[in-house]
């Protein structure tokens, strides 16, 4: 079983794996998405009796909010940061050639190697990577 947390701002904290309590937090907003898989090799029966011991307690009993997504506003903006793609690849290569998603969270030292426009540009083409520009 694998816990992942993820912030508003859709960065994924480090993994938790296996049973347990664990102590989850964000570095901005107020909530998080948290992610439960549990192994494949598990029974219907065997899913449906960890998920009724599950239990999740929170700092606060505010709920999540959201505003609803343009979905106009949002496929121009992701067409845009599409068409700048050939430009950040030939910036730089290494910053958009990672399938990978880089856990960033304020406590594991990955912060700094944040890039918010490769990001943006990589997650608009599917995937997320990293780099050392501001």
């Amino acid at each position: 079983m694998s816990i992942q947390a993820v912030t508003e701002d859709h960065r994924i904290q480090a993994m938790k794996y296996g049973t347990g309590t664990f102590d989850l937090n964000t570095h901005t907003g107020t909530h998080l998405y948290v992610i439960v898989r549990l192994d494949a090799t598990f029974s219907e029966a065997e899913v449906k009796e960890i998920q009724d011991k599950m239990s999740i307690n929170a700092k606060s009993n505010n709920p999540f909010t959201a505003i609803p997504v343009n979905e106009e506003s949002f496929t121009a903006v992701e067409n845009a940061l599409k068409a700048k793609m050939p430009e950040v690849i030939k910036r730089d290569p290494s910053d958009t050639s990672s399938e990978e998603v880089v856990s960033t969270t304020s406590s594991d030292g990955s912060s700094p190697v944040f890039c918010s426009t490769g990001s943006g540009v990589g997650s608009s083409k599917g995937s997320v990577s990293s780099s050392s520009h501001p």
